[in-house]
């Protein structure tokens, strides 16, 4: 028979230094982090689709220059 060892923990509580400005803060943080990701990740996106139009148009009208 197995004997089951209950390990109980009391709920941590929350930091009181912590204002609510500066919890508004840190989201504000995350979510500009989060934009900035996003931004770069389209702008990649978008280079790369340029690319490929570009290089699609130089195949299909070749400069006879």
């Amino acid at each position: 028979m197995k004997h089951v060892n209950t390990i109980t923990k009391t709920p941590l509580i929350a930091n009181e230094e912590t204002t609510d400005l500066s919890f508004i803060l840190s989201i504000l943080g995350l979510g500009f982090d989060l934009l900035t990701t996003f931004v770069g990740a389209f702008s990649t996106v978008f280079e790369g689709l340029l690319t490929a139009l570009t290089t699609w148009n130089q195949v299909k009208n070749p400069s006879t220059t």
